[in-house]
């Protein structure tokens, strides 16, 4: 006997539903200044490699003058960097997913089934919690080890999805918190 309820209609491809188009909330501005810090605390670092280099090194004053050069130039950089990517952020939760999209040099957008969901957490850093931000981390049944992670929310708006995300996916897929 053939079971009349199995349906498995054919999706073609003008009526697929286009995540592109969902508009995306942007991490807060305030977390830029928590990028800043990251990348000030890092530029000291160099700073103090490189100043010990003049100081205590006996390489060709060529050398010292290439390797200041690059190390300031890969700096400016990655300012640049990180603020284009700060700028191309953003997330949404839909009723049955939650979209995360990154990056600048290589773009990675995240569509997560809430139904695959199988723990979720926030997290506040040192330097997120003087600006009352922080991250949720969700992880799911297709990303082992690796969760996704949106940074830069308002600490309340963190606990908000949060709760939101757990009301909308079934219990049976949570994993117990340790």
């Amino acid at each position: 006997m053939i079971d009349s309820t199995l349906k498995n209609d054919l999706i073609l491809p003008d009526q697929l539903p286009l995540f592109e188009e969902v508009p995306l909330f942007k991490p807060d501005p305030k977390y830029w200044r928590v990028i800043m810090i990251n990348l000030i605390i890092v530029g000291l670092i160099f700073v103090a490699v490189i100043s010990s280099l003049w100081i205590f090194s006996d390489f060709p004053i060529s050398v010292l003058y290439l390797s200041t050069g690059g190390t300031l130039i890969f700096y400016v950089l990655a300012w640049i960097l990180y603020y284009k990517s700060f700028q191309k952020r953003g997330y949404a939760l839909r009723e049955k997913d939650i979209i995360y999209k990154s990056g600048i040099l290589i773009e990675k957008t995240m569509v997560i089934p809430l139904n695959r969901v199988q723990h979720i957490g926030v997290e506040e850093g040192i330097f997120q919690r003087i600006y009352n931000l922080a991250s949720l981390q969700v992880f799911n049944a297709a990303i082992h080890g690796s969760p996704l992670v949106v940074r830069g929310l308002p600490k309340e708006i963190a606990f908000q999805l949060k709760s939101e995300i757990l009301n909308q996916i079934p219990k049976d897929s949570l994993q117990p918190e340790a």
